[in-house]
């Protein structure tokens, strides 16, 4: 159901071959379904929760209930389920999330981009599309799905011109002549030919950072970083609203941590550069970048160095 209430039309045919692509997906769907019963107050249980104001709850109590327990849900994958719900039901607000009041929803340009990320980056099949070759979809196509009718071309022009973290490329293929589009990362299923290009000379790169929060730092310095339901980890060239760095962590990051680029693919890790700048590595066969890559570990603000060790 997309944020008017029309339903995202479902797929009735099923390929065995593509089950182990959509299972980010729709444990993604049940977490945000969970999240959104919790926040309605249809899940009984017996916690007490920490009274906070404008309908709050602090999601590392939420995830203690026995239902995100059953799902494994981690604090990073609310957050990721927040960023990425094509109805818009929640806001986050630091270590804080609720259900989004409705006059919030009102923007059009963020509810048009709230439904692209969705469908760029995780739910294309679905609604019976098939991502081509780089992650793309053709404009079309998308324009005959009811949660995009009365959407125009130019409005979807409009939202990816204007995306502050440059997100989103809207090209013409130039073997049709159709109009196509794609993310760039952040997708959670297997993408074809994803246009990356592999880090070869890391001393092009000094400064290779990701962000995090507190809630998760313990869990980090000791395991490491690990690409969670993504296809990659996220890295940044610096911090963002330096040169050039527009993405690749997000802007309320309470952590960054300094990664050893040079130690990290001479060991035989593989980076690449995406086309908005963001640094991607897949980790090991784990999904893992170990904690010997990391160099150093500051708090955001007021600056101050952070222990490695747990």
């Amino acid at each position: 159901m997309d944020s008017t209430g029309t339903p995202f039309q479902m797929s009735t045919t099923v390929d065995v071959s593509k089950t182990y692509k959509r299972k980010s997906l729709d444990r993604y769907e049940r977490i945000g379904n969970l999240l959104e019963q919790f926040l309605k107050g249809k899940l009984q249980h017996i916690h007490k929760f920490t009274d906070l104001p404008d309908g709050y709850f602090l999601i590392d109590e939420i995830i203690q209930l026995p239902e995100f327990k059953k799902e494994h849900c981690t604090y990073d994958e609310i957050i990721d389920v927040v960023h990425n719900d094509a109805l818009l039901r929640f806001s986050v607000r630091g270590s804080k999330v609720r259900l989004k009041p409705p006059e919030l929803n009102r923007d059009p340009d963020v509810i048009l981009s709230k439904k692209l990320a969705w469908i760029l980056r995780h739910g294309a099949e679905n609604v019976g599309m098939k991502y081509e070759p780089g992650g793309y979809l053709y404009v079309d196509k998308i324009l005959q799905l009811k949660p995009f009718q009365g959407v125009r071309l130019e409005d979807i022009s409009r939202v990816v011109n204007s995306n502050d973290k440059k997100r989103y490329e809207l090209s013409t293929n130039p073997e049709n002549g159709r109009l196509r589009i794609r993310a760039y990362q952040g997708h959670t299923v297997t993408i074809e030919g994803l246009d990356i290009s592999l880090i070869e000379n890391p001393e092009d790169y000094p400064t290779v950072i990701h962000g995090t929060y507190f809630r998760n730092w313990d869990s980090i310095r000791r395991e490491g970083l690990k690409r969670m339901q993504r296809t990659h980890i996220h890295f940044a060239p610096g911090e963002v609203g330096e040169t050039g760095v527009i993405s690749g962590m997000r802007s309320s990051a309470e952590i960054i941590i300094y990664i050893d680029l040079i130690k990290a693919i001479n060991d035989g890790y593989k980076f690449y550069l995406s086309k908005n700048n963001v640094i991607l590595c897949e980790g090991n066969k784990e999904g893992c970048l170990p904690t010997k890559y990391f160099r150093a570990a500051y708090q955001r603000n007021p600056r101050l160095k952070l222990s490695l060790t747990p």
